[in-house]
């Protein structure tokens, strides 16, 4: 409730018609994610509307759609902590968009329990991921595109590491 709090700060005098906020892996796999939406409705004077992965989706590829200059089709992924998204799009049209339960967080405890990385459990990881990627590999391939994009803070992690190990296009 806290970080609600900053943003209640931070929002104060916008219209809520000019506000949106968006509940995302979290919240869609929460228990308590009602009790928490009556609890943030008396720090927050905005709704907050849980959204499915796939649109989720669709609002991460908009946002790299107005923000990045590259033309062309993108496909566009988000690692988030709990769900990646996937989204193959062009010119502010997504065209094929998907979501799928796998993220830094939750697979970190899965596959890697107590922050141990070796092989056995890197495969381990590679293999899941692998799988429920699986469905969708073809369905990408046969759309094609011109230029990959990351939208999250893992994407940016993992830049930074290949950086830092001397990568020249990370």
């Amino acid at each position: 409730m806290n970080c609600l709090s900053l943003f209640a700060e931070r929002l104060q005098g916008f219209s809520p018609a000019s506000v949106c906020i968006v509940g995302t892996h979290t919240l869609r796999q929460a228990l308590n994610a009602t009790d928490f939406l009556k609890r943030a409705e008396k720090v927050i004077p905005y709704p907050i509307e849980i959204i499915s992965g796939n649109e989720e989706a669709r609002l991460i590829f908009m946002g790299v759609e107005h923000t990045q200059p590259e033309k062309g089709r993108k496909l566009v992924i988000d690692i988030g902590g709990g769900s990646t998204e996937l989204v193959i799009g062009e010119n502010f049209e997504p065209i094929l968009v998907e979501s799928r339960r796998m993220g830094c967080v939750s697979f970190a405890q899965l596959y890697f329990p107590g922050g141990v990385i070796n092989k056995e459990n890197f495969q381990r990881a590679r293999m899941a991921a692998a799988q429920k990627l699986e469905t969708l590999t073809w369905q990408f391939r046969i759309q094609g595109w011109n230029v990959a994009m990351g939208a999250s803070g893992t994407i940016k992690a993992a830049h930074e590491v290949l950086m830092e190990m001397g990568e020249k296009d990370g």
